[in-house]
């Protein structure tokens, strides 16, 4: 009766110890899913997209402002595109300031940079061509 009792608790120790393997398993997979899924790859291309226009915009936007001007492009909560602004002092520093307190050069300079950027992106990824 011992030895019964014994390999009932070595069957219940491997049962346990397959369990765990298993939730891991299950964890692993939904990780998986999550990121190579649908909305995942979506969201890993978006935020691709949305960096390499932050670059192109910005580059063009140092061009234009002489380097007083800066854009940040950033994927928000929803999918959203979240712009934030920030002009050079005269001592140099930075100050964040809302798109809407900018003077209307500021805003046309962001604005053209913008749309260049947009225009350099896309025919660069895809086979847009301007004429």
């Amino acid at each position: 009766q011992c030895t019964e009792v014994e390999r009932i608790d070595d069957n219940i120790s491997g049962l346990k110890h397959d369990k765990d393997a298993l939730t891991n398993e299950v964890k692993f997979t939904a990780l998986i899913v999550d990121v190579f899924g649908t909305k995942g790859v979506q969201a890993f291309v978006l935020q691709n997209v949305i960096q390499a226009l932050q670059y192109r915009t910005q580059t063009y936007l140092n061009e234009l402002s002489d380097g007083s001007l800066q854009l940040r492009l950033e994927v928000g909560t929803n999918d959203s595109i979240v712009k934030k602004s920030a002009v050079r002092d005269p001592d140099g520093t930075w100050r964040n300031r809302p798109l809407s307190s900018l003077s209307g050069g500021q805003w046309r300079r962001i604005s053209l940079s913008l749309s260049l950027g947009f225009s350099h992106l896309a025919s660069t990824r895809g086979r847009f061509r301007s004429s």
